[in-house]
């Protein structure tokens, strides 16, 4: 059976409508096999959250997701805290403006922007608390703190 070919805007569209599909079934929506879907939905950026829907973490245009740079700046992050509509993410001397040109080149839709001083980065986020608290920052905490 050939399996046809599908755009980024079709799978786009196909999670939206269906955030919590497996990839099997966005494969059978889309018509095309488990593993492409797997494979474009990466390139795109996306992730299960622990609510198990699939978030895209990457905003459009941004570097896709490197785990080593990633983990690389998990020995620089030692505490956080959501102060709406901030969050304040402590780290070792030195080492905030790291993380928060990490955070930058994500390109996260939900982010207006972030700041970098010496050991604290500040995060300022443009939706409703409820839906960064329970999208955004566990998805970025944990890749900051991967290997931990």
């Amino acid at each position: 059976m050939t399996k046809k070919s599908i755009t980024d805007a079709a799978i786009k569209a196909a999670v939206k409508k269906n955030p919590s599909a497996t990839h099997d079934q966005l494969a059978t929506i889309l018509g095309t096999s488990q593993s492409t879907v797997t494979r474009r939905l990466k390139a795109l950026g996306y992730e299960r959250s622990r609510a198990g829907r699939l978030v895209q973490i990457n905003g459009e245009g941004s570097a896709p997701y490197d785990a080593k740079r990633y983990s690389a700046a998990a020995s620089f992050v030692e505490s956080y805290e959501l102060i709406w509509p901030t969050l304040v993410i402590k780290t070792s001397e030195s080492a905030a403006q790291v993380v928060c040109a990490l955070i930058d080149a994500m390109r996260l839709p939900w982010v207006v922007g972030t700041i970098a001083g010496h050991d604290t980065v500040l995060v300022l986020f443009r939706h409703d608390p409820e839906q960064v608290e329970q999208r955004f920052v566990p998805l970025l905490l944990e890749r900051l703190t991967e290997g931990r």
